[in-house]
This record gives C-alpha cells, sequence and structure tokens, in this order.
C-alpha cells in the first residue's frame, strides 16, 4: 500500500492535468459482452489511429472489461469505468464504479444502488424496446439520471434517436450520443467532445453540465447482422463449457 507521500503527490500531479478539448467514445463493449469479440489492444489501437482521448467501457452486466482497460491503457488515453446494467424494467449504464451491480434488480432499486456508491447514470437506447431500453420509466427515476443517450449508432429505426432527444429535451436532461460498438471496427463512429481534464471526475462533470458535442453516425446493417453471429457463437461456447463442467463434476 502506498505510503501517504505517495498518495499526495499522485492526487496532486492528477489536480495538474490541463483541461482541454477531449474526443470520446461513451458507450463501448469488449470481448468481457456476450455480444462482443473486441479484444482490448485493438480497441487501444483503433482509438490510437482515430484520435479517441477517452474510452467509456460499458460490458453488460461487469465492469471487469473496463478495470482490466484501465489497467493497460497508455497515456494519453482515458478510460472510464462503465457497465451496463439489465434491470428487470431494461437497461441503463452506470459510470464510477469499480464494482459490478446485481443484474436484474428492479429499476429504481439499481439506480438508488448505483448511487449510493457515487455512480453516474446514462439512459442507453431508452426507446429501443427491441434492445431493453426503459422508455417512459425515465419518468420514474428523473431525479436519478445524469445524461440521456439520444443517439445510438445502432438504432435501426430514427424515431427511437428522435423520442430520446424530445424527451431529454421536455426534462432538461444532459445529451450524449453512443457508438454501442460491439466491434472494435465502430469505435468512433459516434463521439462526443468535451473541455474537461483527462480524468474522470472531471469528464462526468463535463457531461452533467451538459456541454457535450455530438457527432452522430450510424453503424451500418452489417454490424448489427455482426453482433447477432457473435452473441449466437458466445451463447452456444457457454453452454458447451456448462455441460463440461457438469460431466467433470459427475
Amino acid at each position: 500500500m502506498p505510503d501517504k507521500k505517495t498518495r499526495v503527490k499522485k492526487e496532486t500531479s492528477s489536480e495538474k492535468k490541463a483541461a482541454r478539448k477531449l474526443v470520446m467514445d461513451l458507450h463501448i463493449h469488449t470481448l468481457y459482452s456476450i455480444d462482443s469479440e473486441s479484444e482490448l489492444h485493438e480497441i487501444i489501437d483503433t482509438a490510437k489511429e482515430r484520435e479517441i482521448d477517452v474510452l467509456g467501457i460499458t460490458d453488460h452486466n461487469t465492469v471487469e472489461g473496463a478495470l482490466h482497460m484501465k489497467r493497460i491503457a497508455p497515456d494519453g488515453i482515458t478510460v472510464l469505468l462503465g457497465q451496463e446494467v439489465k434491470t428487470t424494467e431494461g437497461e441503463i449504464i452506470v459510470y464510477g464504479l469499480e464494482e459490478t451491480l446485481p443484474k436484474k434488480k428492479e429499476l429504481l432499486e439499481t439506480c438508488r444502488m448505483a448511487k449510493e456508491r457515487g455512480g453516474f447514470i446514462i439512459i442507453p437506447h431508452p426507446f429501443d424496446r427491441m434492445r431493453s431500453g426503459i422508455g417512459n420509466r425515465m419518468l420514474d427515476i428523473l431525479n436519478y439520471i445524469d445524461a440521456v443517450e439520444v443517439f445510438n449508432a445502432h438504432n435501426r429505426l430514427g424515431h427511437f434517436n428522435n423520442k430520446a432527444r424530445a424527451f431529454a429535451e421536455k426534462h432538461g436532461l444532459p445529451m450524449v450520443a453512443g457508438s454501442d460498438s460491439h466491434s472494435y471496427e465502430e469505435i468512433g463512429f459516434t463521439t462526443n467532445t468535451v473541455v474537461a481534464e483527462p480524468e474522470e471526475k472531471s469528464i462526468l462533470n463535463a457531461i452533467k453540465s451538459g456541454n457535450s458535442v455530438m457527432v452522430a453516425k450510424k453503424s451500418g446493417f452489417k454490424y448489427n447482422i455482426k453482433l447477432g453471429i457473435i452473441k449466437l457463437k458466445k451463447k452456444r461456447q457457454l453452454r458447451k463449457l456448462k455441460k463440461l463442467r457438469a460431466s467433470a463434476s459427475c
């Protein structure tokens, strides 16, 4: 465990990081998700190539991918610790926690749990019911929402994004866009730019202030097909693994 001098030095160093323009991809899945095979180094290489400064890692129901990415990310790339949590009413993204929240709890209970631990809540693809959007259930958790994803690159129907924007504007909620990338090729298709220090707290505060500038581009139908194929493939692998484990325990 570092001594006080070491800790103070690290904190002081962090405080001295100057605020600057940061390009962010806020909705990224890695091989830690059931529907992605993106290796962490592939994501990092693509981020460097496309000049992405901030990677928001949001694997399904786990923060482990984000923690791993944070450990290996090179200087110049800031990693936001995120997780896309499945509740009984749909999905939410929680940033800022080092622990995985339990899945399939009630929406309000999950939001309370996240906030008690200091989490930052973004609602992804809220009106896409085919992909676990919580829709107008946002009205039940307005006081917990830090931002709404008003453009999701995987939304096939434009009105899903339009409804999300209209809701955010009506209720005065900060807006962000998400690539929802499940393959490393999609990194940076959709970005957000803020002026902030290159560390998590400053970046999340900038998003909360509503000063994020979005550049939105749909991912393309081929990536939706690829996502489905990967999901089926990984589910088969998991079933085989469960059978092997069951056989070994007999």
